[in-house]
């Protein structure tokens, strides 16, 4: 029996790929990790001049700053180059991200006979127009044409789904593909457990609401300090939070944070975790998750929180009205700390609601979001796209009704 040739993806990650916070570029990392090498290779494209080597990648390629119009071109001039040179040395190109610095070259990946499949990473922010010169120059317009080229895009939520339908995107060439988690490193554990991890972390061993992601103004991470503020001051609750998660390109909004708990009284009930390459141990140390964002696709926090068998907190926003359903497995809270107060103490006062919501938000990923599941359907995206077959074939999601 002839052996399979194993598929050679181009891994296009303008924020680099690895174990940190960069959203899409750190699901694919764990994504890939799944693989087998006799499924699939990956090269790594980026503009992070931080990205380490990693044995994951066949090969990296550093293409220059990104950020700011003179970096974006001189980026999109050094990426046109490199797939001029490249581009036959792969199957697919694996885009990550609807913005520019994505679209530009998958457009250019595209003429040279090297299908892309684009990931969709936000909703209502990659493709509408902007202020600015990024407005005068028509790049929103221009990325909307350019999808229309694309082989395949990937969405990972009725919203964005929906975003793209409204730009005129054909139903066969997007794929429903969400977010998926490893549910054998992301798992529940015991009441025993729990308390041997809380006791390695130097958590103390009372109800805890955690956080997981960048901490910065658009995920809203203060509100969940207020939240607790007045669960603790005014209910009396014995609790704590933990935000997990790095706060170096957000420096100032980490110290307004500091100010926020330090002005409530609850240094003793709040820790700034930082980063951490092992955010399942925090997930478990913890009883229940929150996330009140502006924006996501789907975030990936939230999934691997609810692997770990935590009811979730989240705003009404693309992917987490997909994740939560409201009331019966976690809830959907208004962004403000009043609301996810109230939300908490719900949890708080209820010990058999928490435990039940708990079974229900494990027993959801492992039906929907495993990242196995998840990487089979890539892997048959990725084929499907390479002989000029119908994407939507690889949707694993529920169709929109």
């Amino acid at each position: 029996m002839k052996e399979q040739t194993a598929i050679r993806s181009l891994l296009w990650a303008l924020q680099g790929s690895g174990e940190h916070y960069n959203g899409p570029g750190s699901f694919m990392y764990r994504l890939y990790s799944l693989a087998a090498k006799r499924q699939l290779t990956v090269s790594l494209a980026h503009a992070n001049a931080d990205q380490p080597d990693l044995e994951l990648f066949d090969d990296q390629a550093y293409l220059g700053r990104c950020t700011g119009a003179l970096n974006l071109f001189r980026f999109l001039r050094n990426s046109r180059s490199w797939l001029r040179a490249n581009s036959n040395r792969f199957d697919v190109m694996h885009a990550l991200g609807g913005y520019h610095y994505s679209v530009g070259p998958a457009d250019i990946a595209e003429s040279l006979g090297l299908p892309v499949v684009l990931f969709i990473a936000n909703h209502g922010l990659e493709f509408t127009d902007k202020p600015g010169i990024k407005g005068l120059l028509g790049l929103p317009r221009k990325r909307r044409e350019i999808i229309q080229r694309l082989s395949c895009l990937v969405s990972m939520s009725t919203d964005i789904h929906e975003e793209l339908r409204e730009y005129s995107v054909a139903n066969e060439r997007i794929a429903r593909i969400p977010m998926g988690v490893n549910i054998s490193r992301f798992n529940c554990v015991s009441s025993e457990q729990k308390r041997e991890i809380r006791n390695r972390l130097g958590i103390k061993d009372r109800p805890t609401l955690v956080f997981s992601g960048r901490v910065e103004p658009r995920k809203r991470p203060h509100l969940l300090v207020e939240a607790m503020a007045e669960v603790i001051n005014k209910h009396r609750q014995d609790c704590q939070l933990l935000l997990v998660g790095p706060t170096d390109r957000n420096a100032e909004y980490a110290d307004e944070i500091r100010e926020i708990i330090s002005a409530a009284g609850i240094s003793e009930s709040v820790n700034l975790v930082g980063f951490t390459r092992e955010i399942e141990s925090y997930l478990q140390a913890a009883d229940f998750f929150a996330l009140p964002s502006e924006n996501e696709g789907m975030p990936a926090a939230m999934v691997e929180a609810m692997a770990c068998g935590l009811p979730c907190l989240g705003t009404a926003i693309s992917g987490i009205r997909d994740l939560i359903d409201d009331g019966n497995d976690g809830y959907i809270v208004q962004p403000t700390a009043q609301s996810i107060a109230d939300a908490l103490l719900q949890y708080l006062n209820e010990p058999a609601k928490l435990a039940a919501h708990s079974k229900l938000c494990r027993s959801k990923v492992i039906e929907r979001y495993s990242a196995d599941a998840v990487l089979q359907a890539h892997l048959k995206l990725f084929k499907i796209v390479m002989t000029g077959g119908k994407p939507s074939d690889a949707s694993i999601l529920p169709e929109i009704s």
